[in-house]
């Protein structure tokens, strides 16, 4: 094997080991996801929210850095629907947030049998992100405020609970 030879073959060695580290591998690989988020083709229309304008906006995907922000923030939709569920769940929390305290306080707010109400966490339950209060009061406020239909369907996503809450 002559020197050109030599390199031509380490050339396309070296673009045979980029396509592999390429290739998805099975084992010890990351796993996939069940549900993988939608994500549009090349050039294809998607809705996603028009901050300036606090409603649902269309984009056409160019799989460029722009797009791959918003679809980081999980803000691509296939449909304008989507989009507004999405735009309502975060005015929900938001006004939810006026009303929670810190990340230990010992009040919740549970939906249980078309109730929404607010609960003591008890002992050392460890509770995974929900927003926590600081009173009991403040609890109530907050379903009171927000209202408990839009706290079933946005803040705990039974987008067609059928009935609505219970009002005491």
């Amino acid at each position: 094997m002559n020197r050109k030879e030599y390199e031509q073959r380490l050339e396309a060695l070296g673009r045979e080991i980029a396509a592999l580290k390429l290739e998805a591998v099975e084992d010890g690989a990351t796993p996939k996801p069940p549900h993988p988020r939608w994500k549009p083709k090349k050039e294809k229309l998607y809705y996603t929210i028009d901050i300036g304008a606090a409603c649902a906006g269309t984009n056409t995907w160019d799989s460029d850095n722009i797009d791959g922000d918003i679809y980081s923030l999980g803000f691509v939709f296939q449909t304008e629907a989507e989009a507004e569920f999405t735009i309502e769940r975060l005015k929900v929390l938001a006004e939810m947030r006026e009303w929670a305290g810190e990340w230990n306080d010992p009040w919740i707010i549970i939906y249980d049998s078309f109730k929404v109400e607010a609960i003591p966490v008890y002992g050392k339950d460890v509770t995974f992100g929900e927003l926590r209060f600081a009173s009991e009061k403040d609890a109530e406020n907050c379903i009171k405020v927000v209202g408990k239909d839009r706290l079933i369907k946005y803040y705990f996503g039974v987008r067609d609970h059928g009935n609505p809450a219970e009002t005491e």
